[in-house]
């Protein structure tokens, strides 16, 4: 759905695929070597596993990193926007949680439609990215995270933020 997007406003994708987090340093190397001007990892567990190494080379390259997991802008990415996995799963529970207790729910499908916008200002500054007013503004969460040790600082910010949904 994203290349098709991108292809319609004349954007070209450069597409690689990694087989284990291992492979995302080699392919974070080489897409940097072919003068590329954005990375951008879609939801996918292998590179997020992976995802510390090639924020460090998107800033020792000076291409911004963006991904489609919100949350993971905390690893490294300069921006992260879409679905909130964590609040989609906390929903899941509140359906089975429903279904144990033998209430009827409605089985159909249901899309959650809120994205989240998540600005990571230290790896935008490391990566190059000028973050204009207007999406600072949009942000559901700006803060500085910088790879693993970041994943914390900010967590309690999120927590107020979300504290309506418990």
């Amino acid at each position: 759905m994203l290349s098709k997007e991108f292809e319609k406003r004349g954007i070209e994708v450069v597409r690689t695929t990694v087989n284990s987090p291992n492979d995302l340093t080699m392919v974070g190397q080489y897409l940097a070597g072919q003068n590329i001007d954005a990375f951008l990892a879609a939801a996918d567990n292998t590179v997020y596993m992976g995802l510390n190494g090639l924020g460090k080379i998107a800033a020792e390259s000076k291409i911004p990193l963006f991904v489609t997991g919100p949350h993971q802008a905390k690893k490294g990415a300069a921006i992260g926007m879409g679905v909130n996995y964590e609040r989609w799963g906390y929903l899941s529970g509140l359906k089975a949680a429903e279904i144990l207790k033998g209430h009827s729910v409605r089985m159909k499908i249901e899309t959650i439609n809120n994205t989240e916008l998540l600005i990571n200002k230290k790896a935008c500054e490391a990566q190059g990215l000028a973050v204009p007013q207007s999406v600072l503004d949009r942000a559901t969460i700006v803060a500085q995270w910088s790879g693993l040790r970041g994943l914390t600082h900010g967590l309690s910010q999120w927590r107020e933020h979300h504290a309506t949904f418990a």
